[in-house]
């Protein structure tokens, strides 16, 4: 069987950055019913598809959100798909008094990182490019500098990605933080001044500094997978709340 452990429940994705924060674009939304295909995007993926059949029952709350591993290709009951442009999609809300309990198909890339050096940003569309490129006009510039002084020695997108990364990965990680100043730019100010953060710190920064050097990226939010139990069930809880880094090599995220 395939490895899944390295993909998260992901719900919506945002891709506007504020310099305060995270904020979704006008959306497109269409009506699919139950059984029914979401339109497939048009990407040539950078990796093997893997195809997962899922159930997922909300025990606590009846929300509507439907979380899914991986890019949803249909659902057991009616659901609202909400798109960016054509091809972009955003993330899936149930309908018609949505079930609890759903179960969906889904398609997750398998990519190798052979496969990831080989592609470069200019393939993916104009519309991906201009949309997962934004930045505030007021970004510091030293947040510029240090995604360039990064990124820029590496050969590939992906190098430049594996980097940023990396460098990240140096900054402790801690809960017990007080909300940031009104009047800073988040990212600039995880990077230069609080050098400590949680997932949103570490992924809008990789987003941000990502964006600097020209890579497509976006913030997904959703859940962390975790271990299955012995009936091969995974108990989510809202402690497992995540926001990670997309990059976008194609039109999905990697």
């Amino acid at each position: 069987p395939a490895d899944l452990s390295p993909f998260h429940w992901r719900s919506v994705s945002f891709d506007i950055y504020t310099g305060r924060g995270w904020q979704r674009s006008p959306e497109r939304e269409a009506d699919i019913d139950a059984g029914q295909p979401i339109p497939p995007s048009d990407e040539t993926p950078a990796g093997a598809i893997i195809h997962v059949n899922q159930t997922v029952n909300w025990l606590y709350d009846h929300r509507a959100t439907r979380y899914t591993l991986g890019r949803p290709l249909l659902f057991s009951h009616d659901v609202v798909a909400m798109w960016r442009g054509t091809a972009d999609l955003v993330g899936v809300r149930g309908r018609n008094n949505a079930p609890r309990r759903y179960a969906a198909e889904t398609t997750l890339i398998a990519a190798t990182a052979d496969g990831l050096r080989a592609t470069r940003p200019q393939d993916a569309p104009p519309e991906i490019r201009a949309r997962y490129t934004q930045l505030p006009r007021d970004l510091p510039a030293r947040v510029h500098q240090l995604a360039h002084t990064i990124a820029d020695p590496q050969p590939t997108a992906y190098d430049q990605a594996r980097a940023i990364e990396a460098f990240l990965r140096q900054y402790p990680y801690s809960l017990d933080l007080s909300p940031p100043p009104a009047d800073v730019d988040i990212v600039d100010y995880f990077l230069f001044d609080l050098q400590t953060g949680f997932c949103d710190y570490y992924a809008s920064a990789m987003v941000v500094m990502a964006r600097a050097v020209g890579l497509p990226a976006r913030l997904g939010v959703g859940f962390l997978q975790r271990p299955t139990n012995s009936a091969g069930e995974q108990i989510i809880r809202q402690i497992d709340a995540h926001s990670w880094a997309c990059l976008l090599y194609t039109s999905r995220c990697v």
